[in-house]
């Protein structure tokens, strides 16, 4: 089995646009675009990106801002996006390294709306799946129901999740079904009530009193009694509240008790994929301090997970000529070798992706 590595983000951008250097977001400040560590997979899921109300098909047509800035900054390493998937605010984009994009097939995406009763999509999940050298992998980010004392209605989200999510494959039609799964997103659970008031938080906080804290947290409260995302795994967090925060500031906003409302969870089947037991690691789970332009602080973990070898000199290619350059006035012509062992069909198609190399 090979091994490859993935990155995981997840921000509550709080409607703001972006604003501040996401290098350090992507874990970029220290390495060039030509660097061995860089992650195979890159996967994004932002909550309240801003959206146009009435610019209905602006939104469909066109790329939001988060997704925009994302793809600038992981152009110049090599990244190409290979999907996003958007419900109003609710944004995920899975990016993968363009040498190796024929690793990655049937690809698919579901949207959950949960707000007001399924209804509306200002709270929900949004999904994408796909294959990776024949495992399954698949990503949700989620922002599920606000506010203290409205732990029912996160759990009711989560199983309304679990029962809508349908995929084309029917091996893996539903979420549990995957090889791998990985949830996260601002789920919004906070400290149990009548348990630790906002004062007593922030000291325990300041006193690096964390696991006190997050005794009382709702979250784990749900997994461990079963009554939502029971076969999800978490590394506990060993970082503060991610919420709330006065914006432009490290200090919390006394108006909400602070709250770990931004996780990541995973989860590896129990099944063997050609006789050999899948696997996954984490390798880190942090809250990024430094971003100040939302109430929430950015989440983001690494991991990596067993895969079947790849051969890439085995995979049937179409090669592609250097084009020297575009010219506006005339036509775009492009010169495609396909190998012999090349499957063609009527359905034949090629994609353009906009990417900058390094």
């Amino acid at each position: 089995m090979d091994r490859i590595s993935l990155y995981i983000l997840t921000w509550n951008v709080a409607v703001s646009p972006p604003k501040e250097d996401l290098r350090e977001a992507l874990d970029l400040c220290e390495v060039d675009c030509n660097s061995t560590s860089l992650p195979d997979i890159y996967v994004t899921g932002f909550q309240e990106v801003v959206n146009k109300p009435d610019g209905i098909i602006y939104n469909a047509l066109f790329e939001d801002e988060w997704t925009n800035a994302v793809r600038d900054v992981l152009g110049d390493y090599g990244y190409v996006k290979i999907k996003t998937n958007r419900l109003v605010g609710i944004v995920l984009s899975v990016y993968v390294r363009r040498e190796a994009l024929l690793r990655y097939e049937d690809i698919d995406a579901y949207v959950t709306r949960t707000g007001f009763g399924g209804l509306w999509g200002n709270k929900g999940s949004v999904s994408v799946r796909l294959s990776i050298s024949g495992v399954s992998a698949v990503f949700i980010t989620s922002h599920l129901a606000a506010l203290d004392g409205f732990y029912e209605d996160r759990i009711n989200d989560y199983h309304l999740t679990v029962n809508s999510q349908k995929f084309k494959y029917s091996k893996t039609s539903t979420i549990f079904q995957h090889d791998y799964t990985f949830w996260f997103g601002d789920f919004n659970f906070r400290l149990e009530p009548g348990t630790l008031d906002t004062q007593k938080i922030i000291d325990l906080v300041k006193h690096k009193e964390l696991s006190t804290a997050f005794e009382h947290d709702e979250l784990s409260k749900a997994m461990k009694t079963g009554q939502a995302f029971a076969l999800m795994t978490e590394m506990e967090p060993h970082f503060p509240p991610t919420y709330k925060y006065r914006v432009g500031s490290n200090e919390y906003d006394l108006k909400r008790r602070p709250a770990w409302t931004d996780r990541i969870l995973f989860r590896v089947a129990p099944w063997e994929v050609e006789g050999q037991k899948l696997s996954l690691k984490q390798h880190s789970y942090r809250a990024l301090k430094n971003y100040t332009q939302s109430d929430h602080k950015p989440v983001v973990a690494s991991f990596s997970v067993a895969v079947p070898h790849y051969d890439e000199k085995s995979k049937a290619t179409a090669m592609f000529k250097i084009i020297d350059g575009w010219q506006l006035d005339r036509p775009g012509e492009a010169v495609v070798t396909i190998s012999k062992d090349f499957p063609k069909s009527a359905w034949d198609w090629i994609g353009l992706y906009r990417v900058r190399y390094c």
